[in-house]
């Protein structure tokens, strides 16, 4: 193992920047397996208000901001889509400035919803805030589980970089209620109700679509409490990727630490706090709702986001369908806009010249008396992975406002499964998907973003679940995995491995039969369309939807040769 490159003299490069987390989402569980059942935890926690969080999954790409990064990279088409969305949905429900003959979403203006987002940004800086989104778009960043209707983001989680935590469920939605932000579809189900809702959709989920799901939550959950701005399927449409689902207790008394602390030991359960930001908040949390209990705040903080959130739906939804329908067709002007960097939005430009050596001395060059060693928990994650993983870690150095920005490009899942057992007991940092350190620049503000004397609640997240819906996992780990078996081998070899990824999801026998005749019918299809015609050309340059969808509803064209 060499030695960590922060006691080493670095290529002349400076070792004396102090690094920060400037943006990060959370790490990669191994929580793949939706065996863990949370019903009957929060049912037993009846006396203490526990709640079942059910959340609809989007299908789309990670970014985070501000400023724009996606998962591993910055300034690339994934970033700048992100920013163009997040833009046009400012402008949507703050108001464009221009209602007869609004700007394009790429383009820069000086509206309401412009100097709003503006506004969000430098709050965001300045209180050291990273807002995780995903992004959902038709076609121009590629396929997913299903052709969108609509191009827009929910927000999933907001990273308190400066006190190593995340916003719990309910803090994020006061968060997003100061700031309209559009958030995910989700339902808060009491205990005493949340082993029977979660067995429904586990039982569910193998036949379920978008429209089945009210009904469903009506019947087995009807005092659910209900979060969302624009409907799953009004955006996404009615193929359902499943659902997220959260234990939580969101009033525990015990404790005075606050925010999503990811507990690696506990087996990535992650203990999670609940506060207001109170500013934009009316009536959201007043200072006599202290002796409240959780469950009281989730359902007034709901209300308030709605009441928030209703009068600019109509707005939004025409907005998102509007831009889904340029990215679908590609719109020429988007695409190019998308190559360079957008007006009115800062961008961090990206620094070909230093070393890897340089690099990996300036992040580890941080020192902390009060730590173990003198090497702070970040220095000591980045001696880490310099020194055990550094074959499968990238950084990538960029310039932003006068400060050297660093992301932390981890290529394998591996690294997070692996090093997340072992790290607590080196005394380091955890390890974030979509990492990027900061080293000069301003500090965050340490008020943090509840200084403005709001009141705490503690709270914990006591488990959590992923459960897929088949008609997701037909077309992803059916189709769209499993296409180059099929393009290269052939239909035999593809169904043998179409029997296998049904095993492996733990889909019922009967329940199959559905799945089976689609794939079979995929294949037959496939295997049929002559070399060089253009449907086979877009599968073996990995574009699939608009091959498979029209198979799936079976109004494709039987020659298949155009």
């Amino acid at each position: 193992t060499r030695p960590c490159p922060g006691t080493m003299a670095a290529s002349g490069a400076p070792t004396t920047l102090q690094a920060r987390v400037c943006a990060n989402f959370f790490p990669k569980f191994d929580n793949q397996s939706e065996d863990r059942v949370l019903g009957p935890s929060v049912d037993a926690r009846a006396r203490e208000r526990a709640v079942l969080m059910v959340t609809k999954k989007h299908s789309g790409s990670l970014v985070m901001a501000p400023p724009f990064f996606s998962k591993n990279g910055v300034a690339n088409k994934f970033s700048r889509m992100g920013a163009v969305v997040l833009r046009a949905h400012f402008r949507a429900v703050w108001g464009s400035g221009n209602e007869r003959i609004p700007p394009r979403a790429e383009e820069a203006a000086d509206g309401p919803g412009d100097r709003k987002l503006h506004e969000w940004w430098e709050d965001a800086e300045q209180l050291g805030l990273c807002y995780a989104f995903e992004v959902v778009v038709p076609r121009i960043l590629g396929d997913h589980g299903a052709t969108p209707q609509g191009a827009y983001a929910v927000l999933t989680a907001v990273s308190v970089t400066g006190e190593g935590r995340f916003m719990s469920p309910p803090e994020l939605l006061a968060q997003a209620t100061r700031w309209r932000l559009p958030i995910n579809e989700a339902w808060f189900v009491e205990a005493g109700s949340a082993t029977v809702t979660e067995a429904a959709l586990r039982s569910a989920r193998w036949d379920l679509e978008d429209d089945g799901v009210e009904g469903l939550l009506a019947e087995h959950a009807p005092g659910a409490v209900r979060q969302g701005f624009l409907p799953h399927g009004e955006v996404q449409g009615r193929i359902l990727e499943g659902f997220v689902l959260l234990a939580l207790q969101p009033d525990d008394p015990t404790g005075d630490s606050c925010g999503t602390a990811l507990d690696v030991d506990s087996g990535g359960t992650p203990a999670v706090g609940v506060e207001d930001v109170g500013d934009g908040l009316e009536g959201a949390r007043a200072p006599e709702a202290r002796g409240r209990d959780g469950w009281v705040e989730l359902r007034h903080l709901a209300r308030g986001y709605e009441a928030e959130m209703a009068p600019h739906r109509r707005s939004a939804l025409a907005a998102a369908l509007a831009l889904g329908s340029r990215c679908l067709e590609r719109d020429v002007e988007l695409t190019e806009a998308l190559l360079q960097p957008l007006g009115g939005l800062a961008e961090p430009q990206r620094l070909l010249h230093l070393s890897p050596l340089a690099l990996w001395g300036l992040v580890t060059a941080e020192r902390s008396a009060a730590s173990p060693m003198g090497v702070s928990p970040l220095g000591r994650l980045l001696c880490t992975l310099h020194s055990c993983y550094r074959h499968r870690v990238t950084l990538k150095a960029y310039a932003y406002k006068g400060s050297l920005q660093v992301q932390v490009d981890v290529h394998e899942d591996s690294v997070f499964f692996v090093y997340g057992a072992t790290h607590a007991h080196t005394g380091a940092a955890q390890l974030f998907r979509g990492l990027v350190l900061q080293l000069g620049g301003a500090h965050v503000d340490p008020r943090g973003p509840t200084g403005m004397g709001a009141v705490r609640v503690r709270a914990r997240i006591l488990g959590m679940s992923k459960l897929k819906c088949l008609s997701y996992l037909l077309r992803t780990f059916g189709a769209r995995n499993l296409l180059p078996v099929l393009l290269v081998q052939g239909a035999g070899a593809y169904l043998e491995r179409v029997g296998r990824f049904l095993d492996t999801w733990g889909v019922p026998e009967e329940k199959r039969g559905r799945a089976q005749e689609a794939l079979t019918a995929w294949a037959g299809y496939v295997t049929a369309l002559p070399e060089g015609s253009k449907p086979r050309r877009a599968l073996e340059a990995g574009e699939y939807l608009h091959v498979l969808e029209p198979v799936l509803d079976g109004t494709a064209d039987a020659a298949g040769t155009r």
